[in-house]
């Protein structure tokens, strides 16, 4: 029921009510005096066909624009520099193919020198042309292979069937190259002599240690080598006993027989090859200028060798390729083992940019029958394209001069062709914001400037004709995209693409989802039934609507009209100081002049619901509107209907009292969407929780008390829905309801609540399964059982 005392059917409530009248708008006599007006005005051109093409707008940009580019800046420009990109792309990889010859000759020819003499020694002791129990011929034939190779060192170990003998001879290269000799038979202690460089002989004890060959890494690492690789294999790189870093290659030797079947594999035999060697060698190979190089293994990105200076080693460390100072280069191999190149599959080519210099990085794997290594050639662009640059600045400067003449004459031709443009984007850019009182009319001396003058001021003259038509809520936004551009400081012009962008996106098709506060508005008793008056009903509407809108504007909410007494307003902003709450107080309170004033009653129910809208615009390229869609909105609505049985004008959700804090609430009802299990509580705003000043101590006093009420009120209406059936608990709470004054609180909530205990009185039903449910109808259940 109305506060009028009419009774309201939920059916009415949600039917859209409308007067369907007829009109129509013609444009017939403005469409052919326009049409006769631009007749003419091509006729009198026409006349003189020579004159239309000579100033043809056309004519004249292809002439003068195309000439001076295409024939200046394509033909000399463009081709030159083709030209040397393809020339620097062929250094380059020229330059990399060199070293890489370069080095891949030095490293095999090293490489083989220490397969060869390992194979040499184990076919010598195969055969039993040297023996280890020879001391004297065996350190003698080692010390010629490694005058014969040369390597640097030479050892036979035989470490098996619980053997320990080992025998080396070793180019020692700290603290001076030194030639030392290495003897161990059976087990016993290793001793060390230094030895003639030049016949070989002991000339005296250098040291005397504990030793098992089985334990050293280079003897461990061959045993298993040779299980993939019987002939022999290259080790990895590791520091031996005099602190050199070195690379060994080991074959297998076995038990001195000549019977096949009875041959076994009892230690090693190995050359090795001082990694300083390499390093000396590429430190002599220049990459033009400023170019380098550098020789590392494939997994760890230790050194192998390198064209820079490398730092000293500590102990027996490795120097790993981030370690480099020289050129930091050792920060920019960080920067590229970064990018996770594979370079296994072939030579991988990258641009680096560090320190402000690019960089053309060349990583090219090496293979040599069980090592894998990497070569990473560094060339500086600026250098390789130093050649390539210099010839590209003479082109250029030849083009440049060419084009000089170009660009004096251009000036006033771009005057010319500027003016039109900029007149046009400017009246196009009003145009776009629909702010058509300011476009100007604008003639031109050039044929198609002219006609598109023209046309540009018909459209504007069709467009003031339409724009009355067009929601307000758009005309709203384009504007409120326009002041925002302009309060940046950018000017008319360069903000022209950016309002594009904005207006096509208020007008793009599409639903999007986003959390908002949705206020479903309805206004009953305005129709001929309440105010027979037509004119003071069309007065009274105008009203209405006008200020609905304006607070919307004024509270930058986006407002839809459903019908001239339904409002959808969408409140999707985090601005603080303007709350939907505060709207919807608006909206009541300024209602009352109105209704004083014409002397009727205006009823306004408004529901408040928060959560996740589909906004946007649905339709096509003929017809498109603006929609809001989803369950706020479908809750919003029913809470609007739900005030009539209430006798409330404003009821919000929990969620929304969760989000605005500030206000009092008081809970009115319990409400169950359809065909969901979640039963909430809704509430009726009563105002503001405001802070009162310390002299105003008396309306302080008068405002803690009716708190107090509402917040007593509140854990009485949440208790009674929080029980189960009990008796006595229920008529306390009918008592206390009872005796409630209806000042604040509406006496038909009062007696809904006491309704509601007799029923659950009568009938044993538990207050906690009460709510009010929706459809066509309001109905009152408890679970399952509908309560008429």
């Amino acid at each position: 029921m109305s506060k009028s005392g009419r009774i309201v059917p939920v059916n009415d409530l949600y039917s859209i009510k409308s007067d369907k009248s007829q009109g129509s708008f013609s444009l017939s006599s403005c469409s052919k005096q326009n049409d006769k007006e631009l007749s003419d005005n091509k006729l009198s051109i026409r006349k003189n066909p020579i004159l239309r093409h000579l100033l043809s707008f056309r004519v004249f940009i292809i002439s003068v624009i195309n000439a001076l580019v295409i024939i200046t800046v394509l033909s000399i420009w463009l081709t030159s520099y083709l030209m040397n990109s393809n020339a620097s792309v062929k250094t380059t990889n020229m330059i990399v193919e060199l070293t890489l010859e370069k080095v891949s000759a030095l490293i095999y020819f090293e490489l083989q020198k220490a397969k060869t003499a390992s194979h040499m020694m184990a076919q010598n002791y195969n055969s039993k042309s040297i023996s280890e129990r020879e001391i004297d011929q065996l350190r003698v034939y080692q010390f010629s292979l490694i005058n014969l190779m040369p390597v640097s060192s030479m050892a036979l170990a035989i470490g098996e069937n619980g053997i320990s003998n080992s025998h080396a001879i070793i180019l020692s290269e700290t603290p001076v190259f030194t030639l030392i000799w290495y003897e161990q038979e059976n087990g016993g202690k290793l001793y060390s002599y230094n030895i003639n460089s030049t016949t070989g002989y002991k000339l005296n004890l250098r040291d005397v240690v504990d030793y098992n060959v089985t334990l050293t890494y280079f003897y461990a690492e061959s045993m298993n080598l040779f299980r993939t690789y019987p002939n022999g294999a290259f080790g990895s790189v590791y520091v031996d006993i005099t602190g050199s870093v070195t690379l060994h290659y080991s074959s297998p030797i076995y038990n001195q027989t000549f019977l096949p079947q009875e041959q076994k594999l009892i230690g090693i035999s190995k050359a090795n090859i001082l990694l300083v060697k390499i390093s000396e060698f590429l430190s002599k190979i220049h990459v033009m200028t400023n170019g380098y190089l550098i020789l590392t293994e494939y997994d760890t990105n230790n050194v192998i060798g390198a064209s820079l200076q490398l730092p000293p080693r500590n102990n027996t460390d490795r120097i790993h390729t981030y370690q480099i100072l020289d050129r930091n280069a050792g920060n920019l191999m960080k920067k590229i083992h970064k990018r996770g190149i594979d370079h296994t599959n072939g030579t991988s080519s990258i641009s680096v940019e560090f320190d402000g210099i690019v960089y053309l990085v060349s990583i090219i794997p090496y293979n040599y029958e069980n090592i894998l290594w990497k070569l990473i050639v560094v060339l500086e662009q600026r250098e390789v394209q130093e050649a390539v640059i210099k010839s590209t600045f003479i082109i250029v400067f030849v083009a440049i001069a060419t084009i000089v003449l170009g660009v004096t004459c251009s000036f006033g031709i771009g005057f010319l062709i500027a003016t039109p443009f900029r007149n046009l984007q400017l009246e196009l850019k009003r145009m776009e914001i629909l702010d058509l009182d300011q476009v100007e009319n604008h003639s031109s001396f050039f044929t198609e400037i002219k006609d598109i003058y023209f046309s540009v001021n018909e459209t504007v003259g069709y467009l003031k004709e339409f724009r009355s038509f067009i929601p307000e809520t758009i005309l709203e936004k384009v504007n409120n995209n326009e002041r925002v551009q302009n309060e940046d400081g950018q000017s008319t012009i360069t903000n022209s693409s950016s309002n594009e962008e904005s207006f096509k996106s208020v007008l793009n098709v599409g639903l999007f989802s986003n959390n908002c506060t949705v206020l479903y508005v309805m206004f009953t008793d305005l129709d001929n039934n309440v105010i027979p008056d037509e004119n003071e009903l069309a007065k009274i509407i105008s009203k209405v609507v006008v200020g609905v809108t304006t607070l919307c504007k004024t509270f930058k909410a986006d407002c839809q009209t459903k019908n001239y007494d339904r409002f959808v307003i969408i409140f999707n902003h985090k601005e603080k100081h303007l709350s939907p709450i505060d709207l919807a107080l608006k909206i009541k309170t300024n209602l009352t002049p109105t209704n004083s004033a014409q002397n009727h009653k205006i009823n306004v129910q408004i529901g408040i619901c928060t959560g996740k809208v589909l906004l946007g615009n649905v339709g096509n390229k003929q017809l498109r509107f603006p929609a809001a869609v989803g369950e706020a909105v479908r809750k919003a609505k029913d809470l609007a209907v739900l005030n009539f049985m209430s006798g409330t004008h404003i009821l919000v959700d929990e969620k929304t009292i969760n989000t605005y804090v500030q206000y009092l609430y008081l809970p009115v009802d319990r409400y169950k969407k359809e065909n969901s299990k979640m039963i909430e509580t809704v509430y009726e705003i009563v105002g503001r929780d405001e802070v009162v000043e310390n002299d105003e101590w008396m309306y302080e006093l008068e405002k803690k008390n009716s708190n107090q009420k509402i917040v007593e009120y509140s854990d009485k209406f949440l208790q009674l829905f929080s029980l189960e059936f009990e008796k006595t608990q229920l008529e306390e709470l009918k008592l206390y309801f009872e005796s409630l004054e209806h000042v604040m609180i509406d006496k038909r909530i009062i007696d809904r609540l006491i309704k509601i205990i007799d029923s659950c009185l009568q009938t044993n039903l538990n207050p906690s399964s009460y709510y009010s449910l929706i459809k066509q109808n309001i109905s009152i259940n408890f679970g399952e059982q509908h309560l008429q």
